[in-house]
């Protein structure tokens, strides 16, 4: 058959036997649904076991500090509050030692404060104690449950050396022995004999403890 002019010769099938057919490409945007999400907080790990608070032990051993104005009653009163608030026995220890030194700090505060004074302390401070103590034995004797404890509680507190409980006691005390030596027409009396119990306890602060 002859060839039609201006024809091109046939070259074949457009899908030749051995061509292989065109694979798909890749979608090159992931998908979201298998993707993480990088804007979502990492996860935390999980929290460890909390540790078990400290507890009161089944008995306290605590010891007065050295040269505390405590006794056993505050002792045991002391341990008592330390239960209530669920302290160590280290704690426990540790804020009775600092009890006892703000207790000691405040008395020498207190007669710091006394021997400036310049009525009561200075060169008036041993007649200040002697007139406390006369104010004191005869208001609240030495030995009675009710002088022992005020005591107790003035040497404890540090009162014994403030100076406007010092300054009451040497003014009550002043009183007392103006009326022992002046009648009430103002007559001297015969003084009394003096106690020997007040050269075996004598006395060398404000107001003396027990």
């Amino acid at each position: 058959m002859a060839e039609t002019p201006g024809a091109k010769p046939d070259s074949g099938s457009a899908l030749k036997p051995d061509a292989k057919p065109d694979t798909p490409k890749p979608d090159a945007t992931p998908d979201a649904s298998k993707t993480p999400d990088s804007s979502a907080p990492p996860s935390a790990p999980a929290p460890a076991a909390a540790a078990a608070p400290p507890t009161a032990p089944e008995r306290y051993t605590l010891s007065l500090p050295e040269g505390a104005h405590l006794d056993s009653g505050d002792l045991a009163a002391f341990e008592r509050f330390a239960r209530t608030n669920n302290w160590t026995n280290q704690d426990a220890q540790q804020v009775l030692e600092e009890h006892a030194a703000a207790l000691q700090a405040q008395s020498a505060h207190y007669r710091a404060e006394l021997e400036k004074d310049p009525i009561y302390g200075g060169a008036n401070l041993m007649e200040t104690e002697r007139l406390c103590n006369l104010a004191l034995d005869r208001l609240r004797p030495r030995g009675t449950p009710a002088g022992d404890e005020i005591r107790r509680a003035l040497v404890k507190t540090g009162w014994g050396n403030y100076k406007p409980v010092v300054a009451l006691f040497a003014d009550i005390g002043r009183m007392m022995a103006e009326d022992k030596t002046t009648g009430a027409l103002g007559f001297r009396l015969t003084p009394e004999k003096p106690n020997p119990a007040d050269a075996l306890f004598p006395t060398t602060v404000g107001v003396s403890g027990g």
